[in-house]
């Protein structure tokens, strides 16, 4: 028997992403691999040599995967259905929008924050326990359903 209580505070204290990071450098290795076997002229080699660095030196500590300022670091689910997350430098007030996607491999949650920012966060799973992930997996999908009596 399961114990579900959606009136709980959840309060996680996210680590930057060590896997997010590995898949970035695997799709890039594979996409210079490919390019690589194609064949291409040498100067449309080296644009797309350049493109693919600067790719990957833009994409490898992104804040979507945990890293800079501006990355989510801690997430406080209410038991009422609001959340507040916070940043290196900030704590704000946030509603979780409809675009999240939940995934046993993958998390995608992306918030509206009172400020009127929208901030999204990637979670492979490298970045928190398995049971609190488990309960963060449960409260996104709670979350996203639209109660009975909201409806019109």
């Amino acid at each position: 028997m399961s114990y579900n209580d959606s009136s709980a505070t959840l309060d996680l204290t996210l680590a930057p992403s060590l896997r997010a990071v590995g898949v970035v450098v695997v799709l890039h290795v594979l996409a210079i691999v490919l390019m690589l076997l194609a064949h291409p002229q040498k100067v449309v080699m080296l644009i797309l040599l350049a493109l693919f660095i600067a790719s990957w030196a833009s994409l490898r500590r992104h804040a979507a995967f945990g890293y800079g300022p501006r990355a989510l670091r801690r997430l406080i689910a209410h038991g009422d259905g609001s959340w507040t997350v916070e940043t290196a430098a900030t704590s704000e007030h946030a509603s979780l929008l409809p675009g999240s996607f939940v995934n046993a491999a993958l998390i995608v949650i992306r918030f509206q924050l009172a400020s009127g920012k929208i901030r999204a966060r990637v979670l492979w799973g490298d970045e928190l326990p398995a049971d609190a992930l488990r309960r963060l997996r449960a409260r996104i999908l709670l979350g996203s359903k639209v109660p009975e009596s909201a409806e019109v």
